[in-house]
């Protein structure tokens, strides 16, 4: 009786594990695809919603794309970005005047895109849950950091955990180096929303936040501090 009671416990515990593992992959997986698939959100059918309005000289749209609930900011910005110029579409998950107050270390753009590196993770700890949010924040960083986003960085998702199965995504803040310009992206929480800087590693950016809302946030204020908005 004990023994068929510890092999059912035995299961539960694969199978908690198993889903961990499902969603974490879930999670890689829409990252990976955010950067290799950049959807042409401008053209999708949308409902303008409310007034646009100026935010730093720029025009700021509230659009509701058909389909959907979701209200999003579109600005439109010319981007001068390693030798080119061009007219992008940035779409926001959060109004920027609500991201004015989040802290951002003055280094943050610098650690991140000078000189280009080549190669950029974008890691989370597996069991911080929420994972839905995740997904929208380092989503949101991946469109405009990967290949086919602004800055046309090779840019891939990954864990700070060794978890079954994903051992070969397992990427740190230790893994960042200058000298083979790798630059690691950490979303973690705690108990301030702020962006800032690893001064113990080489390319190191802590994306922190007090939870998954407050994540998409902070990622959206990192957009435009890329940008230089």
């Amino acid at each position: 009786m004990e023994k068929a009671e510890k092999e059912v416990k035995t299961k539960k515990k694969l199978s908690k594990k198993e889903k961990l593992e499902r969603s974490v992959s879930w999670i890689i997986g829409i990252i990976l695809i955010s950067i290799l698939i950049v959807v042409a959100i401008f053209f999708i059918r949308q409902k303008y919603f409310g007034p646009t309005f100026e935010y730093k000289d720029y025009k700021v749209t509230r659009v509701m794309p058909e389909g959907t609930t979701a209200i999003m900011y579109v600005l439109r910005v010319p981007i001068r970005i390693y030798g080119s110029t061009d007219i992008y579409y940035i779409y926001l998950r959060n109004d920027p005047r609500e991201l004015q107050d989040i802290p951002v270390d003055e280094n943050t753009r610098k650690t991140i895109i000078d000189p280009k590196p080549s190669q950029v993770y974008l890691t989370f700890d597996p069991e911080m849950g929420e994972g839905g949010k995740i997904s929208l924040a380092t989503m949101q960083l991946a469109r405009i950091l990967g290949t086919s986003g602004v800055f046309r960085l090779n840019v891939n998702g990954a864990v700070t955990k060794d978890i079954g199965g994903l051992e070969d995504k397992k990427i740190t803040c230790e893994d960042s180096s200058s000298l083979n310009e790798i630059v690691v992206i950490e979303f973690e929480y705690g108990e301030e929303t702020k962006i800032s800087v690893d001064k113990n590693y080489w390319r190191c950016i802590k994306i922190q936040a007090k939870n998954g809302d407050e994540l998409i946030k902070a990622a959206d204020k990192a957009i435009l501090t890329l940008l230089g908005i």
